[in-house]
């Protein structure tokens, strides 16, 4: 073997400690890197139900509710609510809210696309999808897409989706994806162990000749490498099929997700993990819907964050919430007024939830006036601010790069970081 060759299969391997095809932005100055897991609410919540109450405010129909706090974080609570209450209790030491989040559309696909990437493009890479490639990409499931709403972009590679046949439970066993194969006139060949060792071997001995030879150089090497790569990373994705064979379904069962989710990170399956809820809140009638929809929401959240606060780190001492930044979107809120059938339409301002990471919590950031129209915030300390500005999409994706550990500048260098999230 070169030395070339050995230098790059050492990165694979893990044993001279540099990410995989990494980019390396590490935000400067910035904590030990993190993982990340968001959290995607598909089709547009009513901030004003707990995130940004506009009670009082004439030009806002809003639900029920008493204001209430946790340290600066301000949120709506009523008895018929009990769970979002209780997650603010429990959890808003921990909390964040950023409020008044412009995305400055209201078609649902270029909503979710612009809070999710922090960009109008089709073929951006989500927040997710970059943390996973700058912060994991040795790992054998850099981003495990759990839901469907995730933009890989240029990265794609690295991200392993689940569906209807998983890409994962086909990785761990190739008979999954031929469902019907007990139908097939021929039994599909499956090598045994004795057999699987010598392909192996045979592949990998073909592929180090092409390597040393015809493909020495340029964009056939790189291809060679990336052919290894994998291998490497099949072979250490083997250790993870015991624990998950059994529970890779697809689903949109936000609970279900969780488990996999915290098993993905606490194993070292994944760095970024895309968790989603299903396409239930698109309330154009009975916006009262609402209020069932964030209640099972945040159960749920109390069960991730309760989950993180138990499992333990990989630092001695730590808990998975130290190390895992939380970030809960939706593409779009709802209108200030209802329609005639009772429901709110489409508004191109929406709030975020981020916690853990060791960021600062008990705060609201951002900000809307009663007309629930964005305002103008200071940028360093994410109170209103006549001479501030908007925060944007873009502003918000970069935020979460550098809460996580990574230099937003490379994929935004036109999106100043909404930097009162990571002060």
């Amino acid at each position: 073997m070169n030395r070339n060759r050995r230098t790059f299969m050492q990165a694979v391997l893990g044993l001279s400690g540099a990410t995989l095809f990494s980019g390396g932005s590490f935000a400067a100055g910035a904590a030990k890197p993190k993982k990340l897991l968001t959290v995607f609410v598909s089709g547009g919540w009513d901030t004003t139900y707990a995130l940004d109450a506009k009670q009082g405010a004439s030009g806002v129909d809003s639900p029920q509710g008493d204001l209430e706090s946790v340290g600066q974080l301000v949120y709506l609570a009523d008895a018929s609510r009990p769970n979002a209450r209780s997650f603010f209790e429990q959890h808003g030491a921990l909390t964040t809210v950023v409020n008044g989040i412009q995305v400055q559309s209201i078609n649902h696909p270029d909503c979710a696309k612009r809070i999710l990437t922090g960009t109008a493009s089709d073929t951006s890479p989500d927040f997710s999808t970059i943390v996973a490639h700058e912060l994991g990409s040795s790992k054998s499931a850099p981003l495990l897409a759990l839901g469907p709403t995730a933009f890989t972009g240029n990265l794609g590679s690295i991200a392993v989706r689940t569906g209807t046949v998983t890409q994962l439970k086909t990785l761990m066993d190739p008979d999954a994806a031929f469902p019907g194969a007990d139908l097939l006139p021929a039994k599909r060949f499956r090598p045994d162990a004795a057999e699987a060792k010598a392909i192996d071997s045979y592949v990998k001995k073909r592929a180090n000749a092409l390597f040393d030879g015809a493909a020495a150089n340029g964009q056939n090497q790189a291809r060679v490498q990336d052919f290894l790569a994998s291998r490497e990373r099949g072979e250490a994705f083997k250790k993870f099929s015991d624990a998950f064979a059994d529970d890779l379904e697809f689903s949109l069962d936000i609970n279900v997700q969780i488990d996999i989710a915290v098993r993905a990170l606490t194993e070292g399956l994944s760095q970024s993990v895309h968790l989603e809820t299903p396409f239930g809140w698109d309330t154009h009638t009975g916006n009262e819907m609402q209020g069932p929809l964030q209640e099972e929401l945040f159960l749920s959240l109390s069960t991730l964050v309760e989950k993180l606060q138990v499992t333990p780190g990989t630092e001695a001492g730590s808990k998975l919430i130290d190390e895992t930044v939380v970030v809960v979107v939706s593409e779009m809120g709802r209108t200030p007024k209802l329609n005639i059938d009772g429901g709110k339409d489409h508004w191109p301002v929406t709030s975020a939830i981020v916690l853990g990471g060791g960021l600062k919590g008990a705060r609201t950031l951002g900000s809307t006036d009663d007309s629930l129209q964005a305002r103008n915030v200071d940028f360093a300390t994410g109170q209103p601010s006549e001479s501030g500005k908007t925060v944007q999409y873009g502003n918000f994706a970069a935020a979460v790069l550098e809460a996580v550990g990574v230099d937003s500048k490379p994929y935004f260098p036109n999106a100043e970081a909404f930097h009162a999230l990571v002060a």
